[in-house]
């Protein structure tokens, strides 16, 4: 009889195991069934985001041609000094530049600088390469809110480098692979009307006469348009870093501000 018991109780064991695994194994499939139209969704979303971004960066190169070959760009670069805090302290210089195009070079005039006698100041980053390198350098993700610029409905479209990058031949090939932010597009037009991004990793290089550190960039570039020409407007980017040539380092907490405007010649 207690062998007969004990029988009882061990198939018992054995049938509620067996009933407990076909449960999990059950839940399990339930969990891939269900999780299948939303991997599915997140792929087509990049897709569509890489699609959007195709389509705006395409005008925006074709309008940045018409803007060389047709139009006189003026321009005005500020570079203002700041605190610890970060806050404005004092203006370092600021320069006028007019820019257009003469038997298919492109020519830069200075007309002015403040204080005078001074080197004029370099761009933080290299507009033309981070048109040319968006498509190639970066991930992109739609969000699923939309934003209003103006007036404008807009898409938000995160961006982050890829990784394998190329070889960085500059300064701003350092910048721009180290940035990560948002692209905002008019759903209409196409139009990018703004870029906001910021450094997700700090830049580092050093040799043995000169090292460059940067521990912080923000960079917000907004655009115009002109004539149905989407075009710049103003290129603020925020920067700290630090640089040493031989035994001499020096800081530098600076707000580099670009605006412009533009006529036909």
């Amino acid at each position: 009889m207690q062998n007969s018991a004990l029988h009882g109780k061990l198939c018992q064991v054995i049938i509620n195991n067996w009933r407990a695994g076909v449960t999990k194994i059950t839940l399990f499939l339930l969990s891939l069934i269900l999780l299948a139209p939303r991997v599915a969704e997140t792929q087509t979303q990049d897709i569509q985001a890489l699609r959007i971004v195709t389509q705006a960066f395409e005008k925006a190169k074709k309008d940045e041609t018409v803007r060389r070959e047709a139009l006189v760009t003026n321009k005005t670069h500020l570079i203002e000094n700041l605190n610890a805090d970060g806050k404005f302290e004092s203006v370092e210089k600021e320069a006028v530049f007019r820019t257009y195009t003469r038997n298919n070079k492109l020519v830069e005039e200075l007309v002015s600088i403040n204080p005078p006698n001074v080197d004029t100041p370099r761009n933080p980053v290299a507009f033309d390469k981070l048109l040319d390198a968006f498509l190639s350098r970066f991930y992109f993700l739609l969000s699923h809110e939309r934003e209003e610029i103006d007036g404008q409905r807009c898409y938000k479209i995160h961006f982050w480098p890829k990784e394998n990058l190329p070889p960085e031949s500059d300064q701003s090939d350092q910048v721009i692979n180290r940035i990560a932010g948002i692209i905002y597009i008019n759903e209409k037009t196409s139009m990018v009307l703004r870029i906001n991004a910021s450094l997700a990793q700090e830049i580092s290089k050093s040799g043995f006469w000169t090292s460059y550190h940067a521990d912080k960039l923000d960079l917000e570039i907004s655009f115009q348009e002109w004539h149905k020409l989407g075009l710049l407007k103003k290129i603020t980017a925020t920067a700290r870093y630090s640089y040493r040539i031989a035994i001499v380092t020096v800081q530098r907490y600076q707000t580099h501000t670009l605006y412009l405007g533009y006529e036909t010649k």
